[in-house]
């Protein structure tokens, strides 16, 4: 019974806080894509807890927390073609913090060893690093990335080391790049401008959901 309310708890508030973001942002959402994300969100909650092959309670809070951010970023682009900076550092804080508790908990946890904590902030930081250097060069030398890009890639870099950043980068751009063969075939879209925030979001869900299992 504990679950269920848990359960039940964790996805309306992570659903109330999305739609509140959402809102706040100038995007109305119809009753129908209200029900999709709700259910987007239950199915990510369920997902972590059940199938997640990484039995970390703090990962999972990690995985589960920056969804609503996910979300919320990626619509607010594909509509205006616009990021807000304080969605995308309230996502980073948060991601952060989660971090933080982690190992406060290995340091007040007799049975844990303080090893744990070096590989956890070296993931971190390098995540980071590699994420914005990649991105922030390509918005500095060819512009085809925006700061609000760079920033979000910072934020999924939280989740994450070298070859789970590699893979997010590279895997945004491919599914990016499909999309554009789409819409070349089937559209006259000629301004060469998409938002790209949800194609991050793509490269960090097949990621860390999806690449886990292989």
């Amino acid at each position: 019974m504990e679950i269920v309310v848990y359960f039940a708890l964790s996805c309306l508030l992570l659903g109330i806080f999305t739609m509140t973001l959402l809102e706040a942002r100038g995007l109305e959402i119809s009753i129908g894509g209200q029900i999709f994300i709700f259910g987007l969100i239950c199915l990510s909650v369920i997902y972590n807890i059940y199938c997640v092959a990484i039995g970390d309670f703090f990962y999972i809070c990690r995985m589960v927390y920056i969804l609503p951010f996910l979300i919320a970023i990626s619509l607010v682009d594909a509509s205006s073609q616009w990021v807000f900076d304080i969605d995308v550092m309230g996502g980073l804080v948060l991601s952060e913090s989660i971090l933080v508790l982690e190992i406060l908990e290995i340091l007040l946890d007799t049975g844990n060893t303080i090893d744990k904590i070096g590989p956890l902030i070296y993931n971190n930081v390098v995540g980071v690093l590699v994420l914005v250097g990649l991105s922030y060069g390509l918005h500095r030398f060819t512009k085809g990335l925006g700061m609000g890009d760079v920033l979000v890639y910072a934020m999924v870099g939280t989740m994450g080391g070298l070859l789970d950043s590699l893979a997010v980068f590279f895997l945004s751009f491919i599914s990016a790049g499909l999309y554009c063969v789409i819409i070349l075939i089937n559209t006259r879209k000629k301004d060469g401008l998409i938002a790209f925030t949800p194609f991050i979001s793509i490269g960090f869900i097949v990621t860390y959901e999806i690449m886990i299992f292989i």
